[in-house]
């Protein structure tokens, strides 16, 4: 199995030499990739969780979207609401936690193999999914609070603003080196039965 350059052993992996050389060169990247992957899985939870505490704000954001003056909320509203964004929060937390695994691998010395491209394929596919079901979700949250859907005239940033294309932008780019990745692998492990 091809692995990030050199021999490697039995296991697929180079030897304990190179992972440390190559720990010193990219170590630093992959434990930051796995610290901001952690960080982002629980400020996402903090602020969807704070965000439904707090009555006056889902209120006012609300109300702000649907053109109203004022939106009554009960506590089973925001329970529900609460749980839509929590369905959402569940698909990021996963994709935090392929992309953890992700930086994992390359530090154990798996770069360049199938099983990484493999999970940043999968990270990628992850975070479009989410990225469609919090743009699925929206209008269902404004009728759940609001009991109605405004026009896309109203809530048409809501609804889909220029930050999700962004984002779906740098997920199909991940997704394609990706792909590229998994190409490159299978090559590699070509060349390597030949020889």
């Amino acid at each position: 199995m091809p692995t990030c350059s050199g021999s490697s052993g039995s296991s697929g992996l180079p030897s304990p030499a190179r992972v440390q050389a190559l720990k010193k060169r990219i170590g630093w990247l992959c434990q930051l990739g796995r610290g901001m992957a952690a960080a982002y899985a629980f400020w996402t939870l903090w602020l969807t969780i704070s965000f439904w505490l707090d009555s006056g704000m889902v209120g006012r954001r609300f109300a702000m979207l649907a053109g109203m003056e004022s939106v009554t909320l009960t506590d089973g509203t925001r329970m529900a609401g609460f749980m839509l964004s929590f369905l959402t929060w569940l698909i990021v937390a996963v994709t935090c936690w392929t992309a953890w695994k992700v930086f994992s691998s390359y530090l154990e010395g798996r770069i360049f193999t199938a099983h990484a491209a493999g999970l940043l394929r999968k990270t990628a596919l992850l975070g479009i999914g989410a990225v469609f079901v919090d743009i699925a979700i929206r209008p269902l949250m404004i009728l759940l609070v609001t009991g109605l859907v405004p026009s896309y005239a109203k809530a048409g940033y809501y609804y889909f603003s220029p930050h999700d294309l962004a984002l779906l932008i740098f997920l199909v780019s991940l997704f394609a080196v990706a792909h590229i990745f998994t190409v490159a692998a299978e090559l590699a492990e070509e060349n390597a039965e030949i020889l």
